[in-house]
């Protein structure tokens, strides 16, 4: 989890469903630690480029030095070496971006599964509500959705069925 790690592979691995993992990270490893562990991978990038961009320097030299030279061999060896580093280079950097998508949809779904099961215990919850007592919390929540101070939510005679607006602000 530290290292980054989708929770997915780890919760497959463990037998662990990725929300508990999620919780776990929240509740018990210190932001201290993982500050640590994500400044000790940028690190390692960072030396990694620099080793990527020594290797392409390199190539780029020898490859001048032997163009100068006309021996044409040699040079369109340092250029090949110079595409495959840059080939390399730009496969790692679309495997990070495909992992971080594959990530957010995973959080996306977990996500969904997350809202879908609240829906179903307040749906669940609501049937021991009177149809009055419906209204006055349909009413409540356009008021705090829609930050609507005019709206008297314990005023049932003015209900109007409420419906879902999506709201980030609203936490």
């Amino acid at each position: 989890m530290v290292q980054g790690v989708a929770y997915a592979t780890i919760g497959r691995d463990f037998s662990v469903r990725p929300s508990a993992l999620h919780r776990h990270k929240q509740d018990h490893l210190s932001r201290q630690l993982l500050q640590s562990v994500a400044s000790k991978q940028l690190t390692t990038n960072f030396d990694l480029l620099e080793r990527i961009n020594s290797i392409i320097e390199r190539a780029d030299v020898i490859y001048t030095r032997n163009f100068n030279k006309h021996h044409d061999g040699l040079a369109l060896k340092a250029l090949d070496s110079s595409r495959n580093t840059i080939e390399l280079l730009a496969k790692i950097s679309i495997s990070l971006a495909q992992a971080r998508e594959r990530e957010a949809e995973i959080a996306e779904k977990q996500r969904g599964i997350g809202s879908e099961a609240k829906e179903l215990k307040m749906a669940k919850r609501m049937k021991f509500l009177t149809l009055d007592e419906v209204k006055v919390l349909s009413n409540i929540r356009r008021k705090m959705i829609s930050g609507d101070r005019s709206i008297d939510a314990l005023d049932i005679g003015s209900y109007t069925a409420y419906t879902e607006v999506e709201d980030d602000s609203i936490a």
